[in-house]
């Protein structure tokens, strides 16, 4: 495919259909130029092993998924989505869906494709550089609803960070957590039940600060947080612009990219 002139990005979605499809529509809407349109989307995307199956009156009847409604609309705009995990997937659910894909294929579903923790690629003689994961500050709470509402697989590993590193510099940073030097308004106290994974939350930041030391980005999208931002930091790397994507249901949950010189709108 040809690179794209203007891409859009949105925030985390949380598996909330009405808004992905309105998101993914007006976005569209916005890319009229292109021939093959791309979404690129921070994390928290929806990813879940509900099947849409349920019974009534004795029936096992069906309801549209999440995924089925989102590839729906991708279909209709000739719009393409790539997604990078948040920590709110459903990871193994993830997984069993990429098995024995390559990376440049991991599609989830038709027109969903998921960019694993490292991958690579080049837009208009930059590099962008995937990194999913975060940590769920809500951890305990999760817990307590029992299987299927936390994942162990929600953070960076340590082999996942090496092999980031390994891979050399990189312009532009798609990730769902942001490093330690980001301009985030973060809660001091913390809320009573976060408390105890704040420090796992800062660590996991850190990670993501000696990726960012090492690769060197300009520009890093992500998510995660919920809230909107928008600045440039003179980092221990150098300068780079942060944009901060807000979650489904507020303004500043998505932008659009001009690819080939960077700005930005909302």
């Amino acid at each position: 495919m040809n690179d794209p002139d203007h891409i859009g990005i949105a925030g985390d979605w949380h598996g909330n259909t009405q808004w992905a499809t309105s998101a993914i529509r007006q976005i569209c809407e916005r890319l009229p130029g292109e021939n093959y349109k791309i979404i690129l989307q921070a994390g928290d995307f929806g990813i879940s092993s509900d099947t849409g199956e349920f019974t009534f009156a004795r029936e096992t009847r069906h309801r549209q998924t999440y995924l089925e409604a989102v590839s729906e609309t991708l279909e209709k705009c000739n719009a393409r989505l790539w997604f990078v995990d948040g920590n709110h997937e459903d990871h193994p659910h993830l997984a069993e869906l990429t098995k024995g894909m390559q990376d440049d294929d991991a599609e989830v579903s038709h027109r969903i494709r998921h960019l694993r923790r490292g991958y690579r690629w080049q837009w208009h003689d930059r590099t962008w550089l995937a990194m999913g994961g975060a940590v769920s500050v809500d951890k305990l709470i999760r817990l307590k609803y029992g299987p299927g509402h936390w994942f162990a697989e929600e953070t960076i590993t340590d082999e996942q960070e090496a092999a980031a590193i390994a891979g050399g510099p990189a312009d532009v940073i798609l990730s769902h957590d942001a490093p330690a030097e980001a301009p985030l308004r973060l809660m001091r106290p913390a809320p009573l039940a976060w408390q105890p994974m704040i420090a796992e939350a800062d660590e996991h930041r850190e990670k993501m600060q000696r990726i960012c030391c090492a690769v060197k980005p300009s520009y890093i999208f992500h998510g995660h947080y919920h809230q909107s931002n928008i600045s440039t930091v003179r980092t221990a790397w150098g300068s780079c612009r942060f944009t901060a994507l807000d979650m489904n249901g507020r303004r500043k949950n998505w932008g659009i990219l001009d690819a080939r010189t960077m700005e930005w709108k909302w």
